[in-house]
């Protein structure tokens, strides 16, 4: 992963027309690295090498190596991570899995109510609340 460079400050940059990564093959490289958190399940604003209107602007700027479709894409696996865990989790493939804890993290990433994370589209809709892992993997494998 690339070092963060101090020698821009952020506010500065767009004054004074540099950029914190100036050439393409450091915004590319910074760029796979953004794409590696967000498909990993971070929010972008978790990224430590740039902020998130520094990585708007990037993207609108440097269109090239900064793609906003393929940042979209990550962002997609990202969620998509999150979602397995919580299908694992309900199933019982994963111990120690505290379903409160996943509904509170994709009610404030992804904005779900508690309606959502607690229904299990499996066979039409299906209240899991208070199912054992049995009765879970019994309806996962029907």
């Amino acid at each position: 992963m690339p070092k963060e460079d101090t020698q821009f400050k952020e506010g500065n940059q767009a004054k004074k027309g540099k950029y914190k990564y100036p050439t393409e093959e450091e915004r590319k490289k910074v760029f796979e690295a953004l794409l590696k958190h967000a498909a990993e399940g971070y929010d972008l604003d978790s990224f430590g090498l740039l902020s998130l209107p520094a990585i708007k602007d990037y993207c609108k700027l440097f269109p090239t190596e900064f793609s906003a479709e393929r940042l979209q894409e990550a962002i997609a696996f990202g969620k998509r991570f999150w979602e397995k865990v919580g299908m694992q989790g309900t199933i019982g493939q994963i111990n120690g899995f505290n379903q409160k804890n996943w509904q509170f993290i994709m009610m404030n990433k992804y904005g779900m109510s508690l309606n959502q994370t607690n229904n299990v589209n499996v066979r039409g809709n299906i209240d899991i609340t208070g199912m054992s892992d049995e009765e879970l993997k019994e309806i996962v494998n029907e």
